[in-house]
């Protein structure tokens, strides 16, 4: 049995549009695609991102109700709870995680994405907890009845 090869130019190649999948190359929007689909820009609702709080507002695990996740809880899947930073209960909040608000990494561990589960984070701790994203974080409220945050964790 022997190795079956061809010769084809380097033009051939780069002309290739399923070869050639960075953006600049090929403008999706403009393709006719052949089965059906939605835009994952259908499903959001809001989109936003955290803020940065600097580090004099910080206490310690037992003093606060109050958690800061940033990019440096995020895992490969999941979201790491060892190493979470807690807020000074009097922080004025503006900006609060619920559930199944999709948050993306981008900065550090770019692109990771968790669905944000207050239950879990709750029985974590043992008591209600507020958290309050990092401005690292984009936070990604979608239309649950049409699509599923953990899903999209997991896509």
């Amino acid at each position: 049995m022997g190795l079956n090869y061809s010769k084809v130019s380097l033009f051939n190649v780069v002309s290739n549009r399923n070869l050639r999948l960075d953006y600049r190359f090929l403008d999706y929007s403009k393709l006719d695609i052949k089965f059906p689909h939605q835009l994952f820009s259908q499903f959001i609702v809001e989109i936003g991102n955290g803020k940065d709080i600097a580090p004099s507002s910080y206490v310690a695990y037992d003093e606060s109700d109050v958690i800061y996740p940033t990019v440096n809880n995020f895992t490969k899947g999941n979201f790491n709870y060892e190493d979470i930073t807690f807020l000074d209960d009097n922080y004025k909040i503006t900006k609060q995680l619920a559930d199944d608000d999709i948050i993306i990494s981008r900065s550090g561990t770019v692109g990771l994405t968790y669905a944000w589960n207050t239950a879990e984070v709750n029985k974590k701790f043992g008591r209600p907890m507020t958290a309050v994203p990092s401005g690292y974080l984009i936070v990604v409220k979608v239309n649950t009845a049409l699509i599923s945050p953990r899903f999209i964790q997991f896509l």
